[in-house]
């Protein structure tokens, strides 16, 4: 007996995806947010030696200081622009 729908199961996330980027560095980042609590994955590229995005630095344990700190910088960046538009909302 075949039913349309009758073993189908239905996902539907809500996914807010922000982005920052200079000619150098590209910081994505994808907040799930029909999770809870949300979750989050973030991605950091450097443009330069990277140019088609195959290796995220966001989670890198091998950052040097210099790059984390770009990191961080760019993380701050997006996190206020982010709070701008939702509060314009």
């Amino acid at each position: 007996d075949y039913r349309p729908g009758a073993l189908s199961t239905y996902f539907h996330d809500v996914i807010r995806v922000e982005a920052l980027r200079s000619e150098t560095w590209k910081l994505i980042r994808e907040t799930v947010l029909s999770h809870n609590p949300p979750s989050q994955v973030v991605e950091f590229y450097d443009l330069v030696s990277d140019q088609e995005e195959l290796q995220s630095l966001a989670a890198s344990q091998a950052r040097s200081p210099s790059l984390n700190e770009v990191f961080e910088v760019f993380h701050a960046r997006l996190t206020a622009w982010s709070e701008e538009m939702r509060s314009r909302q």
